[in-house]
């Protein structure tokens, strides 16, 4: 039975190993482990084929997986400012560019009308959603959410959810 487990603990890396670049996704892995380095989704990736998290929440739902497949929105924003954010943070200042153009999309701001909305609402508030210069993507995107909270009358348009 040792050596079973073994075999298939090996096979599972070597999996993983063979994405070594990619995501680990959503599933159990993701959630415990959240940091976005290499090392780190290779862990968690291994984590959620172990114990098959990834078909199980993509299924039922749950452990950042949507039941249609799709990264579930927080994810995608969240992935979205990782990589963008010093030009997100650029055009927000500015009140306008399409980096800020499409995080107002990823909030569910799909007219032209109520992206002007986010976009003048994050301009206006830039000071709350950028306090210091070294702020975390993930502080970051806290920040705009609770901006977002405090103007949901005037982003009532943006169908975020």
């Amino acid at each position: 039975m040792k050596r079973i487990l073994t075999l298939v603990s090996l096979l599972m890396t070597f999996i993983s190993l063979s994405s070594w670049g990619a995501d680990a996704g959503c599933g159990l892995g993701s959630v415990i482990i959240s940091k976005n380095s290499k090392g780190l989704q290779l862990l968690a990736m291994t984590t959620n084929h172990i114990f098959l998290s990834q078909p199980l929440g993509i299924t039922s739902g749950t452990s950042g997986c949507s039941s249609s497949g799709i990264v579930m929105k927080d994810k995608e924003i969240q992935y979205y400012v990782e990589v963008n954010q010093s030009e997100i943070t650029r055009q927000m200042s500015m009140g306008k560019g399409e980096k800020i153009e499409t995080l107002a999309s990823l909030y569910g701001c799909n007219s032209e009308s109520s992206k002007q909305n986010f976009i003048e609402v994050s301009r206006t508030e830039f000071g709350k959603i950028q306090p210091h210069t070294q702020v975390k993507p993930n502080e970051f995107i806290e920040n705009l959410n609770q901006v977002i909270n405090e103007n949901s009358a005037r982003l009532a348009d943006c169908h975020m959810s």
